[in-house]
């Protein structure tokens, strides 16, 4: 049979698994009577001593336990204590004083808590790893920890001191509160069987063994639970050996009673936590704060509760609460604050009593009726079973109340509406917030103060981390190997190009390819690792910029540097466009240092391509003025060319494929935009962008997330330009295994910069999407190219009406499949969407809609072998107009939120489409229908806009009005070929349009003279169907089962610069 756990006999403090006599004794006393307890060691600074030296020797193989090892024990000792829970309860009240029931409370959230704690493991974090070096950031232990333990939850706070140090591979000397010191000894000689010697050690004192702790060169570490007043005296101790401190302080925890609540369901919780362990524990409810609509039935509530559920006596008897006050000290200040009640006046809803003719520490509750704000009782904590009720009006001004201390440890907010008391709790300045609790914690989760009520937290793995240093490993792994080139080289010096399967050089080991349905294609590295490490390193890099701008240190090819950064962050803002194509913080990086990722030839190719959207004339107005920054940057890229041209980089692809999305938005530039971009393309493939080579890429994070980057830019760029010039695609997706996923998702919830755009109104803080909106684009150009290759090649223009019936179904499925499965930030159009949607999002809605019309063109074809029938073609003729329908809202859209001349081209493009659809439906309904009249108008006043960044725009506006003029279309004025007009596209829709500003007649009929094109917007009222498109009653129109619209008329795959063949 075990021996029985004695609790009376305290033989010596626990050195080094020994006990330790001390040559004087003293005792605590019982708080409930009075009565003396038993003796226990008093520490002299040579035992100290003593137990520091061994606890230093302790360390060195305890800090190299496995965690399991540690885990262990800590699973043994929490058995133990629990083998002996009912004389650990029974001596815990009477040493602190507290009901046995909340004694018994205590000793099962120990138990869990060191339970808990033998599971949890501060990890090494993972930084970099690649073939050349691995970078790992562990987390060793401190060395020696003293722990100071309160008296008024000793078990607890002092095991969670224990078992934090421990598993992290520390050793702890404590030293208990001198007022309750039993449990405390009691738990370290538990601890003497289960612990190697000098591990675990507790040390009773007087109020000098404090002092020592902090002072003594041996303890690295203090963790302190205590007053403020004695926190400012540790950190002062600890300061002169720059120890580690964690302090968890005292507080005034303010909760807010909001209006709505239901006064029954929160005030038991709010009553009890107001005198739960006669007020003494820091994170009750020291002031609440109730609404002044329900202040009176609140007060009157708690009143009641209180005086039929809150008991005071001894902590053995039946039923209490609230127990004595730990301490002589303790009473004799809370006394002074109950005696402060009469002298200041302060109203009292509930009066408490001192018990001063009975033995114990005893005071009943009180609760001060709505004292001023600064009274005592309000600004104090007075760690005792008093509690003051204030009232309040205004939601800011509580808050300013509640955080107006320069106590922070925790507060609570009690409403039924949650979004309101998490908006308010996020304001509070505590540690610790609740919504509809108070005093919640747990052992995973970290615990600690604000301002004056502490320095680190307790608990969770980020209070695990408090009992560690933080160490950065460096690993380099090729420093004394031999170097050999595992790659070809040419005969000139240059890397080999890309070798396919059909080539005598092909190397499968090395050039890997996978179908692309193969996600695992992407990377032989975890990607969230992956992710982890570009993200650290893109923002590493943003806080380098300005450093190495003011520095000088950025290249900028003579360019005065405060209009060179101008110029990139204008193009970063838009970079999207471009298809992200240049990598920030690589380009950023060698801007700087002369590194790879960036060229003079590079750069001036980005100053170009946003010199059109300065906001500098001088800058901007290249096209018409030669000797401006704009123009001078295109020539300084011709210069440099033709040093690069000789050699495929990284950095000349890009150049070149910014270049030639310049140049294909003017209308006398198609050629050499071409020229630029077919050599971009083939440089690509020479390179082996298009396929990814899993042995030369695995390991080089950032070289695989550019090197993405590059092929799916250029691949959107191939597909935007054969959209536009209708020529075929140079990039396949059938050649190509390179993933479409994008690790460094920095950008995506980057702020939205709306400079570039001129926005009409702040954004706020709205994330950019960029990441979600690239990728979209992606899939969208990959259906795009299907609707090249199923509908526009050569071979296949000549086909039946159900061959191409079937196509432009499947097609059109997928154009849907792809709009239904858009993340919804992007889809401004689906229910629930909120805020703004962003430029890029718009032009990428139109453009699909563009798609939609180019599926459905050839079926409205009247020159096919075998038409359609006439409900297909009914069919397919909505689909277009619901399109172009959306394509004008797009444009309202776009116009409402953001300056109509800072457009894409995407959306200029697909202005274009939109009108040519509407003129078409002008002229065969007869001009009766007036949304058709509106949505021209929308377009022309768009296009009129555009042309001032585009020039294509302008030749799109005269093809647009040439038409009219051959199909008899007029539009207030717009009939026919016109200047275009210079004036803003107005939001207002005051003005009305004649009933006579619509004539349509017969083709070539039209008046030779025409008025100014007027360019007021018009708002249209669609009403969208679950499908995304528009119900009109474009069925009713006259003959519309007759209706053929001839591929010549209906082009959209025609030249945008050039008439073609019309």
């Amino acid at each position: 049979m075990a021996a029985k756990f004695d609790t009376t006999i305290y033989p010596g403090n626990i050195i080094n698994g020994e006990f330790v006599p001390t040559p004087t004794t003293r005792h605590s006393i019982d708080p409930s009577t009075e009565e003396p307890l038993y003796e226990v060691p008093v520490a002299t600074k040579e035992q100290l001593d003593l137990a520091v030296k061994h606890a230093r020797t302790a360390f060195k193989k305890w800090s190299q336990t496995t965690h399991e090892e540690r885990s262990k024990l800590i699973v043994k000792f929490a058995d133990a204590i629990e083998a002996n829970h009912d004389e650990l309860e029974r001596l815990q009240t009477m040493e602190q004083g507290k009901p046995l029931s909340l004694a018994k409370q205590e000793m099962e959230m120990t138990i869990t808590w060191l339970r808990t704690f033998a599971t949890m493991e501060v990890k090494d974090e993972l930084i970099d790893d690649n073939e050349e070096r691995t970078i790992t950031s562990t987390f060793p232990p401190l060395g020696v920890v003293g722990a100071i333990v309160p008296w008024n939850w000793p078990m607890l706070l002092g095991m969670g001191k224990v078992g934090p140090a421990l598993m992290t591979g520390n050793v702890i000397i404590m030293k208990p509160s001198p007022f309750t010191p039993y449990c405390d000894l009691k738990l370290g000689e538990l601890g003497m069987s289960i612990f190697p010697p000098g591990v675990f050690q507790v040390l009773s004192g007087d109020n000098s063994l404090g002092p020592w702790m902090t002072a003594h060169p041996g303890i690295d570490m203090i963790s302190f639970t205590g007053s403020i007043a004695t926190g400012k005296k540790i950190a002062e101790g600890c300061s002169k050996t720059l120890k580690r401190v964690v302090l968890e302080l005292g507080g005034n925890d303010a909760a807010i009673v909001c209006e709505d609540v239901d006064i029954p369901k929160c005030l038991p919780k709010l009553a009890i936590l107001s005198f739960l362990n006669s007020g003494q524990i820091c994170m009750l409810t020291k002031r609440i704060y109730v609404h002044e609509k329900i202040y009176d039935q609140f007060r009157d509530a708690m009143v009641e509760f209180t005086k039929n559920n809150v008991k005071t006596g001894g902590g053995f008897e039946e039923g209490i609460t609230v127990g004595p006050v730990q301490n002589s000290m303790q009473y004799d200040l809370v006394k002074n604050m109950y005696e402060e009640i009469d002298k200041q006046g302060w109203k009292v809803a509930l009066e408490g009593k001192v018990r001063e003719s009975s033995k114990g520490y005893l005071i009943e509750p009180v609760i001060i009726d709505n004292p001023p704000e600064d009274s005592r009782i309000v600004v104090e904590e007075p760690f005792g079973p008093i509690v003051p009720l204030l009232k309040w009006s205004d939601e800011a001004d509580v808050l300013d109340r509640a955080n107006a201390l320069e106590t922070g440890l925790g507060a609570s907010v009690w409403s039924k509406d949650l979004k309101r008391a998490e908006r308010m709790a996020r304001q509070l300045s505590a540690g610790s917030v609740w919504v509809n609790s108070h005093f919640d914690v747990a052992p995973n989760v970290p615990y600690g103060g604000h301002k004056e009520s502490g320095i680190g937290s307790e608990w969770g793995i980020h209070g695990f981390k408090n009992y560690t240093n933080s160490r950065s490993l460096w690993v380099w792994k090729k420093v004394f190997e031999a170097q050999a080139s595992v790659e070809a080289e040419s005969p000139d010096g240059h890397k080999a190009g890309y070798h396919g399967p059909t080539s005598a050089l092909y190397d499968d080991s090395t050039q890997k390819h996978g179908d692309l349905s193969d996600t695992s294609r992407a990377s032989n590295a975890d990607p969230a690792w992956m992710r982890c490490t570009l993200v650290v390193e893109t923002s590493k890099q943003r806080q380098l910029e300005p450093i190495n701008f003011s520095s000088n240190r950025l290249d900028f090819d003579g360019v005065d540097p405060e209009l060179g950064m101008q110029l990139l962050s204008l193009y970063w803002s838009r970079q999207l466009h471009a298809g992200l194509l240049v990598y920030r913080p690589a380009f950023m990086r060698d801007m700087a240092c002369g590194g790879p990722c960036f060229s003079k030839l590079l750069l001036n190719a980005m100053y170009y391509s946003v010199s059109k959207h300065s906001p500098n004339e001088s800058i901007r107005r290249e096209a018409s003025n030669r000797g401006s920054a704009g123009w001078l940057f295109r020539q300084r890229f011709k210069d440099l060319l033709n040093e690069e041209f000789d050699k495929s980089s990284i950095a000349t692809i890009q150049a070149l494929l910014i270049m030639a999305s310049s140049l294909f938005t003017r209308c006398d530039e198609r050629s050499l935009s071409w020229l630029y971009a077919g050599n971009a393309f083939n440089m690509l493939t020479d390179m082996g962008l298009h396929v990814w080579s899993a042995q030369s890429r695995a390991s080089k994070t950032e070289e695989s997330e550019i090197h993405t980057r590059v092929f799916w830019a250029a691949y959107m760029i191939d597909k935007i330009q054969c959209l536009y010039q209708g020529r075929h695609p140079s990039l396949r997706i059938a050649d190509t295994n390179t993933s479409l996923v994008f690790h460094d998702d920095y950008e995506e919830l980057e702020k939205f910069d709306d400079n570039s755009f001129a926005r009409a109104e702040s954004g706020g803080t709205v994330p950019s999407f960029r990441i979600s909106t690239f990728t979209a684009l992606c899939q969208l150009c990959i259906i795009m190219e299907r609707i090249h290759t199923k509908i526009y090649a050569v071979s296949y223009l000549v086909k039946t009406s159900d061959v191409l019936d079937t196509q432009s179904n499947s097609l059109h499925s997928d154009l849907k499949a792809w709009r239904k499965n858009l993340p919804p930030h992007i889809d401004f159009m689906v229910s629930g969407f909120r805020g703004t949607p962003l430029p890029y999002h718009l032009s990428m809605l139109a453009l699909y809609n563009v798609l939609i019309i180019l599926t459905h063109r050839l079926v409205l074809s009247e020159e096919e072998s075998n038409p359609p029938s006439p409900t297909r073609n009914t069919e397919a003729f909505m689909s277009c107009m619901n399109a172009a329908n959306e394509i004008v809202q797009i444009l309202q859209v776009y116009e409402r939120h953001y300056n109509p001349s800072s457009a894409t081209f995407a959306l200029s493009y697909a202005t274009y489409i939109s009108a040519k659809v509407h003129v078409h439906a002008l002229s065969h309904s007869g001009g009766t229908h007036p949304s058709s009249l509106d949505s021209l108008r929308v377009c022309l006043g768009a296009l009129d806009q555009h042309r001032k960044l585009y020039s294509a725009s302008t030749r799109a506006k005269e093809m647009i009005t040439k038409l009219m003029d051959r199909l008899g279309v007029r539009v207030g004025g717009y009939s026919g070929v016109s200047t275009p007009s210079s004036r803003p596209m107005q939001t207002s829709a005051s003005q009305t349009v004649p009933e006579d500003s619509i004539v349509v007649g017969e083709q070539g009929n039209s008046p030779s003279t025409h008025e100014e094109p007027s360019t007021q917007s018009f708002p249209l009222n669609f009403d969208l169907n679950t499908e995304g498109g528009l119900n009109g009653d474009y069925g009713n129109m006259p003959g519309l089962d007759q209706m053929w619209l001839s591929a010549s008329q209906f082009m959209v795959f025609d030249d945008l610069y050039y008439e073609g063949s019309q």
